[in-house]
């Protein structure tokens, strides 16, 4: 069984980064540290902050994509941790929430909801089985709802406007160029000004075309040349330019073509396929483990609940109520690059994440003090 693998590091983290802008505009309620280079770039009191986070860019793409002289590696102060799972839906909840995923229970693309039975699609709120609206309200809004950055900001400074620029906020951005757009106009108007403005690229393109895809590279560029356009405009701000977690290169192995291990699941694997919560009928969890090992053991870490729990891989803070229902009797973390599905109809992209490799976990932070 995998045994030696990177785990987050929630002392320097995307976590961090949201903490020292909460910290900034003096949210007290906020309980986790900041990032020191974060803290003394927002000490010069800019009237603006803004956050730029592009989805998957992690410090493996800059280094791959893009020269030292770049304007994003050349700005970049350092690196800081993904958390755990090193996935979309865990990784932005905590930057717009200032939480952990101990705490705010968003752990995965998919999580089994008691309320409809089912797997459950996280951020959209469909039934994974067929795809109809798993409930009239949203499950994890209603059951995991939390405060976002923004609004904890405002609630403390009414005076700053504090806005999400994302394809799924009102202002419905459609590019890297759009959402730039959208930055450098909010900021034109007086007063003081906070900027969450998120992109899905490159993460979307690398699950199609792959980590090292001529589709990635002029995606990456484009992220760079937009970038350095829209600081070189802007006055008194500071910018944040961020990443969620890291993608790399998948290759695909299947529980299906194991049927004496699909015999003993309670049912289907929930959360990431790189990071599969795993619930096992009753008093097989001993047998299930020896199997799985014997099938998966040199590219999975098969850990318990408890052991998830006592590691806080999911990060420091009080635990969620909902946490011992999402999690599994074991959840299987890839270790490499080996991605778990359930049956070989499911869907397979190249690029993935959710995984604990370094390439999943690491991400630039870049800082540009304009």
């Amino acid at each position: 069984m995998m045994t030696d693998f990177p785990v987050p590091d929630y002392s320097n983290s995307i976590l961090s980064v949201s903490s020292s802008i909460l910290h900034h505009y003096d949210v007290k309620d906020c309980s986790h540290p900041g990032q020191p280079l974060v803290d003394a770039a927002l000490k010069r009191n800019p009237r603006n902050v803004v956050l730029m986070l592009f989805d998957g860019m992690g410090l493996n793409l800059l280094q791959q994509h893009l020269p030292e002289d770049s304007f994003l590696r050349s700005h970049m102060q350092t690196t800081v941790s993904s958390v755990f799972p090193p996935t979309t839906v865990a990784a932005t909840t905590s930057i717009q929430s200032g939480l952990s995923p101990a705490e705010h229970g968003w752990l995965g693309w998919t999580l089994y909801f008691k309320e409809v039975q089912d797997n459950v699609s996280t951020f959209s709120n469909k039934l994974v089985s067929t795809g109809k609206p798993a409930s009239k309200v949203h499950l994890a809004e209603q059951y995991m709802p939390y405060v976002n950055v923004c609004d904890r900001i405002m609630n403390v400074h009414p005076e700053v406007k504090a806005e999400n620029v994302s394809w799924m906020s009102h202002y419905h951005t459609f590019s890297v160029g759009s959402s730039c757009r959208r930055v450098k106009k909010i900021l034109k108007q007086p007063g003081q000004h906070y900027i969450y403005c998120y992109w899905i690229n490159p993460d979307h393109l690398i699950h199609t075309y792959g980590v090292t895809s001529q589709q990635v590279h002029d995606n990456i560029l484009k992220i760079n040349r937009q970038t350095e356009q829209l600081c070189s405009q802007l006055k008194d701000t500071t910018v944040i330019i961020l990443a969620d977690h890291g993608v790399i290169d998948t290759k695909w192995v299947y529980l299906e073509d194991h049927p004496e291990l699909m015999d003993l699941l309670l049912r289907e694997p929930s959360m990431e396929t790189r990071a599969a919560s795993l619930f096992i009928k009753a008093g097989k969890q001993e047998e299930f483990k020896e199997k799985f090992q014997s099938a998966f053991g040199d590219k999975f870490a098969l850990l318990t609940r408890e052991e998830v729990l006592k590691r806080q891989l999911f990060g420091p803070g009080e635990t969620n109520a909902r946490i011992n229902e999402f999690v599994g009797d074991y959840i299987a973390i890839a270790t490499g690059d080996t991605s778990l599905n359930t049956h070989h109809k499911d869907y397979e992209l190249i690029g993935m994440h959710a995984g604990l490799t370094t390439e999943e976990l690491t991400v630039p932070l870049i800082i540009v003090n304009c």
